[in-house]
């Protein structure tokens, strides 16, 4: 018996080097806030191993990988990459962080469907889609996932805690013993554990034995397994200080927890794919990754490819990439580079605005500073500018305003993920409409909150220069449509918090009446930057 020699595919060329040193310059800052992501985001920690990952990954499969090239697909490849180009440029015009390291990843992908085509994306699709674990959560999304694991995490906790018969009471995010008090911060969320988590689940699946539908609920299990693992740590820590004293809770164990609720959570993860039938779940190889085209004959006594065809099916073009399709990819990935360089002008400029223009009295207001924010809402809003105030009328009614403007911010977000870490509950929510002292009538969010007793109503809205919106997403599209056209990115959150005892329709309208005084105030500090600029 005799073994034909199939000729291996040698996909490297000088064009795909050039090619790849021209597309890492493109995408080199990218690249390089992925990488201050994960040195400084507990959420993104994990990224510096998804990319050894997965190159492992690939490397069990390059036999499979390397017989399934038989050219790339070009045009399909080719408009991929148009349009990821497309969407990096747009991002960078719009200064959207996220898109950036998404569309690097994007890129890779384009550039396998452009030279190794269909068959070499199907063999590499695991530890392509893997990658997408090390793109960084954008901020308004960890926010949008975290607030809501702080409260079910102090919840269960709470509750944990009650069926243990210790007495313990819950406000918010804020659990409280008779000797001690414990506040579930972003930090304490799970958050981080979610997400590496995650790409655990997704990774145990894949290696594991079992149908797709079995691996498919392993992954989507890791969500309530992260939480478990969560409320578990709390519990420890609030038994540790009923037990031990807060200084015991508060000392190693509570620093050492993020280990255990990630080690507990792999457990449960574990346990979950015993139960439901997966075998082999952390096993070292893929047995899936099978023969190369080096390997024996098949059964049958015939040399195979990855079709299961004979030898001779494997084209002598498909051995090297065509040197014009790789010229044809450099030129495009210069292009896109010209691109993102020609529109950084296009931004708009940062402006320094002066906030406290906002006057201090307005008809029958008189309002004074609270100073600076606390360390986590400034943490978490990073503005270029705020107002922080408490206006009192003359009947002595109060009102907080909270202005806040940022060209570069991570994050607007609705209030009412603030306002339940707070401890708030919202009890209802609707829109209603003022007319301001000079203007068109402004729309304008309305929640009714309650918290021990007290109860509040908070009007809130978002400004845009002269335009204002209740929607978040609205706002965000004013605001990438002055970057487009050069100008200013002037947008600022309205909130106003009026206190709603006894009467919450009359601190309603008490709040409007605040704004129907301040709005003008508001859109002439922010419209006074392109007024200064048409002057000059």
């Amino acid at each position: 018996m005799s073994v034909l020699a199939i000729p291996r595919p040698k996909p490297f060329s000088i064009s795909a080097a050039a090619v790849a040193a021209v597309g890492l310059w493109l995408f080199a800052p990218a690249l390089a806030q992925m990488v201050r992501a994960w040195s400084t985001q507990d959420t993104a920690s994990h990224g510096f191993l998804i990319a050894p990952v997965a190159g492992y990954l690939a490397w069990q499969r390059r036999a499979r990988i390397a017989a399934a090239y038989r050219g790339g697909a070009t045009l399909p490849g080719l408009v991929a990459a148009i349009g990821v180009g497309a969407i990096y440029v747009a991002g960078r015009w719009l200064e959207i962080d996220f898109v950036a390291p998404l569309s690097l990843v994007l890129m890779i992908g384009a550039q396998m469907l452009y030279f190794g085509g269909w068959p070499v994306m199907r063999e590499a699709a695991f530890p392509y889609f893997f990658l997408f674990f090390m793109v960084p959560w954008p901020d308004l999304l960890v926010e949008f996932v975290s607030f809501p694991m702080q409260l079910m995490s102090a919840k269960y906790a709470t509750m944990l805690m009650g069926l243990l018969g210790i007495p313990v009471s819950r406000s918010g995010v804020d659990i409280h013993l008779p000797h001690y008090d414990f506040t579930v911060a972003v930090p304490c969320s799970g958050m981080k554990t979610l997400v590496a988590l995650t790409a655990l689940a997704a990774l145990i699946a894949y290696m594991a034995r079992g149908s797709m539908r079995r691996r498919a609920a392993l992954f989507v299990a890791g969500v309530p397994i992260a939480l478990a693992a969560n409320v578990t740590r709390i519990a420890v820590i609030l038994l540790i200080a009923t037990f031990a004293g807060a200084r015991a809770a508060e000392g190693f164990f509570h620093g050492f927890s993020g280990v255990f609720v990630f080690l507990v959570a792999v457990a449960g993860l574990l346990v979950v794919g015993r139960a439901i039938g997966l075998r082999d779940m952390l096993r070292s190889a893929d047995p899936r990754a099978g023969a190369g085209p080096d390997d024996a004959e098949s059964a049958s006594g015939r040399p195979c490819n990855a079709r299961g065809g004979s030898a001779p099916g494997l084209r002598a073009d498909a051995r090297r990439l065509p040197h014009g399709r790789g010229l044809a990819m450099l030129v495009l990935l210069l292009v896109g580079q010209a691109g993102a360089w020609a529109m950084r002008p296009l931004h708009g400029p940062v402006v320094a605005l002066r906030l406290e223009r906002v006057p201090l009295e307005v008809g029958a207001w008189r309002g004074h500073d609270l100073g600076r924010f606390d360390d986590v809402t400034m943490d978490m809003l990073r503005p270029d500018a705020y107002v922080n105030r408490e206006y009192r009328a003359a009947d002595g009614s109060l009102a907080h305003l909270a202005v806040i403007f940022g060209h570069r911010k991570t994050s607007f977000h609705s209030p009412g993920f603030c306002l339940l870490g707070g401890g708030w509950n919202i009890t209802s929510k609707s829109r209603l409409t003022f007319r301001p002292r000079a203007g068109s009538p402004t729309p304008v969010n309305r929640f009714v909150l309650t918290r021990e007793g007290d109860e509040a109503v908070v009007l809130y809205y978002y400004v845009e220069g002269h335009r204002a919106t209740t929607s978040w997403v609205m706002h965000q599209a004013h605001l990438a449509q002055d970057r487009l056209l050069g100008e200013p990115a002037l947008g600022a959150l309205v909130r106003l918090t009026v206190p709603a005892r006894p009467d919450v329709g009359a601190a309603t309208e008490r709040g409007l009446q605040l704004l129907r005084l301040l709005h003008p105030c508001v859109v002439s500090v922010l419209e006074s930057p392109r007024g200064q600029r048409k002057a000059a």
